[in-house]
């Protein structure tokens, strides 16, 4: 009998543990010990019987173990013939030229409508725009208006220091956007609010106020253990396995109005308030898709890590560029978070 582990399971054997993630459920996260390289793709090839009878000692322990992890938690089951269950082409493919445009914004006015009439030709599916001054409700409608005649999958509002009062007021003015998401930093509490969209059946609306800290560009690019249920998807987990999951197809606009593949590296491509720019040609280019391709197996102590397809990168606060994120506090030698 062959061992058919299910598509939607993922395992990544670390340096200490292997992590089994279950990717219908977020953050449904296991840890085993480590198996035998090279294991997984045996299985593919290989009955049980014959791979228990390759190993001895410690590892037929492991072995024995993980089939019966395995299966316990129906995450695979016993198949005659693997041939009839072709794997799943871990591609990522991608229509846009551009997934993802982040504005920050603060004291100064971006030219919005001159960004926005650019967004066919890059084929944006998502908008995140980053408030890092004071802004009142009106502001934000303000801002958003050249932006709503195009056909966003989600557009998400980071809110450092809001105007209002009471969160009912952001709540409701969610009730005709049903694909704006918002979350409001620097709070005393962690709380969600339900949105009561227009939209009920096609809303993906909702409001999170938090208190985590966020007022610059410098505060992005921590990684820390309540983040990695942000990468709960088998798409962005092979995502990450073929491109960088913070880089690949996205595009800045700094506070200044700089163009940029994250503001907190130092390169820029021009200022579009100042400038006529072509985003597309710059997104294009040789120089702006240098770090996209940089993955989590290239990076050290990262490509020993059993969250390295289920966590966001960062290459900026770098001295190396294929070194471990600053801002990340895990150990994969220790399996310990130094912060905890």
């Amino acid at each position: 009998m062959y061992l058919l582990i299910f598509p939607d399971i993922i395992i990544t054997r670390g340096a200490n543990r292997t992590l089994v993630f279950d990717t219908k459920k977020a953050g449904s996260f296991s840890y085993i010990p480590v198996i035998p390289e090279k294991l997984l793709e045996r299985f593919r090839e290989t009955t049980i019987e014959a791979i228990s009878q390759s190993y001895s000692g410690e590892d037929l322990q492991i072995v024995k173990g993980f089939i019966d992890f395995i299966l316990e938690n129906k995450y695979g089951v016993l198949v005659q013939d693997i041939d009839h269950f072709p794997n799943v082409v871990e591609d990522y493919e991608s229509p846009s030229v551009v997934e993802i445009m982040v504005i920050d914004i603060a004291e100064k006015e971006h030219r919005y409508s001159f960004i926005a009439s650019q967004l066919r030709s890059l084929c944006c599916e998502h908008l995140q725009l980053r408030f890092f001054s004071s802004v009142s409700i009106a502001k934000i409608r303000q801002v958003l208006s050249p932006f709503l005649v195009y056909p966003w999958f989600s557009i998400e509002l980071l809110i450092s220091n809001p105007l209002w009062e009471d969160p009912q007021e952001i709540v409701d003015f969610l009730y005709d956007l049903p694909m704006v998401s918002i979350i409001v930093f620097n709070q005393n509490e962690t709380k969600i609010f339900n949105v009561n969209s227009k939209y009920r059946s096609q809303s993906i609306s909702s409001v999170l106020y938090t208190r985590q800290h966020f007022n610059s560009p410098m505060d992005c690019g921590v990684i820390h253990k309540d983040t990695l249920y942000n990468m709960s998807t088998l798409q962005s987990v092979i995502m990450s396995k073929k491109h960088n999951n913070c880089l690949y197809k996205k595009v800045f606009i700094t506070k200044e109005g700089d163009v940029a593949n994250c503001p907190c590296l130092p390169y820029t491509y021009g200022n579009i308030d100042k400038q006529d720019i072509e985003l597309t040609k710059i997104v294009k280019s040789e120089i702006f898709q240098k770090k996209w391709e940089i993955i989590k197996d290239d990076i050290f102590v990262c490509r020993d890590c059993e969250f390295r397809y289920v966590c966001n990168d960062c290459r900026a606060f770098l001295d190396n560029l294929l070194e471990k994120p600053r801002k990340c506090t895990y150990n994969p030698y220790t399996s310990q978070w130094y912060d905890s």
